[in-house]
């Protein structure tokens, strides 16, 4: 199977509404239009079956060759790249629409009934206070990002209030450890909590027990 039979000039040169092979089952569509993209066929269950690879204007040809190479490797293992897009695109989708705010919500609404009402309580009134203003409406994926945990949120609160930064930080944990469970943090997750304590924030973070609230006096209330 001979494959990489186009080159820069070929391309450049393809004919209105032509379909040129490269090889491999990569194939150069250029639309009537002009418009030119990346095509990959193959056969499943002896039917022929095609899926885009993308613009020639996002993608170049040695991307479009790797993309042909998964194909190839997929196929070969009995996948379908049609199928396999469709989830991917899917699994994306889903990732996207699952904000952190209705994660923790949903998280906290199947937990709730083993908890008291105080402990609901106190799950929300941190959320509301701290999280929900600053990052609720992003993805819950993007929130597991140790530069908006830290940064946006918790360092700013550990020196004055300690204790509750770290039951915030402890309540992060769980709805990212939640969320990424039901693949909410997509397929690149690894198990990377990035509101964990041990071998993390611990690093960036002094530990709270040495510290104290930081209590603000008027007049001459001064200790």
């Amino acid at each position: 199977m001979a494959i990489g039979k186009l080159t820069i000039a070929k391309i450049k040169a393809a004919p209105r509404g032509s379909f040129l092979n490269d090889g491999g089952g990569l194939y150069l569509q250029t639309e009537k239009t002009g418009t030119q993209s990346w095509v990959f066929r193959f056969k499943r269950e002896g039917r022929d079956r095609k899926t885009g690879l993308g613009s020639i204007d996002t993608v170049d040809l040695q991307e479009a060759r790797e993309k042909a190479r998964e194909c190839r490797k997929l196929v070969a293992e009995g996948g379908d790249p049609v199928v396999d897009k469709r989830q991917r695109r899917n699994q994306t989708r889903l990732i996207n629409n699952m904000t952190f705010r209705r994660a923790a919500e949903t998280f906290i609404t199947e937990y709730e009934p083993g908890w008291s009402v105080t402990n609901t309580k106190q799950w929300r009134r941190l959320f509301e206070s701290y999280v929900y203003p600053k990052v609720g409406e992003l993805p819950v994926a993007a929130v597991n990002s140790r530069a908006i945990l830290l940064d946006e949120i918790l360092a700013p609160l550990w020196q004055t209030i300690p204790a509750s930064a770290n039951r915030l930080r402890a309540h992060l944990a769980k709805v990212i450890g939640w969320a990424a469970f039901k693949g909410y943090c997509g397929a690149d997750y690894r198990g990377e909590n990035m509101a964990r304590w041990k071998d993390n924030l611990e690093h960036g973070l002094p530990r709270p027990t040495a510290l104290r609230p930081v209590r603000h006096y008027t007049g001459d209330a001064v200790p």
